[in-house]
């Protein structure tokens, strides 16, 4: 068996090995390069859902707070809106009410002001009980505007009907990631009803 072995040729095969693990470490070396490339991608990828979803929330925490104050304080909403449109907040609308005239130049938007006033991050600081949290003084959000598009009273179910569009804008900076500043507007329309 020895014999055998000593009289066959290795000639044919002689510096194969050679370019053999030299294309083994090439393709582990491109497979390497790509998945380091790819998690690169990803990161920075993640980084910016993040920070979009940040300040996307934000956006939604403005609305959630204007849906809150329009739910404690309807009454002041219809009356602000109403005078915003240019009617009496007193008198009331009657839905297909050709009596009612609209006055052009009572239109005041500063009752509407005064009540989306509040609705921002500068009057509630925030406050986060773990030290090691990051300071949140990049991110706020703010209801840019309450835009009345319908008000009207139903006096056979004894209903007030406001319709209203909320915007809201919510803006962060973000230092990890080199996210940089962002900013979300978001758009809510929404009928308010109340007791008359």
């Amino acid at each position: 068996m020895l014999n055998l072995l000593s009289n066959y040729s290795f000639k044919s095969r002689k510096g194969i090995a050679v370019p053999v693990v030299l294309l083994i470490v090439l393709c582990v070396m491109v497979m390497t390069i790509s998945v380091v490339h790819f998690r690169k991608q990803s990161k920075q990828q993640n980084v910016n859902n993040f920070h979009f979803l940040r300040v996307n929330f934000l956006a939604q925490s403005a609305v959630q707070q204007m849906l809150l104050k329009l739910s404690v304080l309807p009454q002041e909403a219809y009356d602000s809106g109403v005078l915003s449109l240019g009617y009496c907040p007193f008198r009331g609308i009657v839905s297909g009410d050709t009596n009612i005239a609209q006055s052009p130049t009572n239109k005041d938007p500063k009752g509407l002001e005064i009540f989306i006033a509040d609705c921002n991050t500068d009057n509630i600081p925030w406050q986060f009980p773990d030290k090691r949290m990051p300071s949140q003084t990049n991110s706020k959000y703010k209801v840019s505007s309450l835009n009345i598009i319908n008000a009207y009273n139903d006096n056979t179910n004894r209903k007030t009907y406001l319709t209203a569009k909320i915007v809201a804008i919510g803006e962060g900076k973000m230092e990890k990631g080199n996210a940089g500043f962002r900013k979300e507007q978001l758009e809510k329309v929404i009928q308010l009803t109340g007791a008359n």
